[in-house]
């Protein structure tokens, strides 16, 4: 799927408890991603995040959020 369709696909998307969206840089080709580094930062990423969201005292959007984490 090109950018351009990507972006008109998540434009489309509604949700009442919000849509997020992450760009990991996955390429064989650049040397720091050979062995799957970006599995470890997704997994750093999503630690943080969660982190963010609990000190920010929003139990709906920590709920969501853990639901979403359960699927990556």
């Amino acid at each position: 799927m090109s950018l351009a369709k990507d972006i008109k696909h998540f434009k489309q998307i509604y949700c009442e408890e919000g849509c997020l969206s992450i760009y990991l840089r996955t390429s064989l080709s650049s040397a720091d991603q050979q062995k799957g580094e970006w599995k470890i930062r997704l997994k750093n990423g999503l630690k943080k995040l969660e982190e963010y969201i609990e000190a920010s005292d929003n139990q709906s959007e920590l709920k969501a959020f853990k639901k979403l984490k359960k699927r990556s």
